[in-house]
């Protein structure tokens, strides 16, 4: 059974563990990634583990977020290279630029 003195041990390790963790969780939402669930990832794992890949995975980039634009004929939210709408199965116009320029209506 461990005592008193062993788990006062163990107290600063697992204060770090958790430190070290909420900044992993900190430097993943720096670089536009989930912070919260990195922060979850190096505290089952390892913060150290969690810093390598959030570091080898760099920043989230443009490619990866999915721009999306509402349909000009039904209104549901398309993606910008979209010829055809997938829910309407309509054809899109072929002026991107006037397409791309309009967003979802807030609320």
């Amino acid at each position: 059974m461990i005592g008193l003195p062993e788990l006062l041990l163990l107290l600063p390790l697992l204060v770090g563990w958790l430190m070290l963790s909420i900044a992993a969780g900190l430097y993943a939402a720096r670089l536009g990634r989930s912070g919260f669930g990195w922060a979850l990832f190096a505290v089952i794992f390892s913060p150290l583990i969690a810093f390598a890949f959030v570091f080898a995975l760099g920043p989230r980039s443009a490619d990866e977020d999915d721009e999306r634009v509402p349909c000009p004929l039904c209104a549901e939210p398309i993606r910008v290279e979209a010829i055809r709408c997938p829910h309407c199965c309509g054809d899109l116009p072929t002026d991107r630029r006037r397409l791309a320029r309009r967003r979802p209506r807030e609320g």
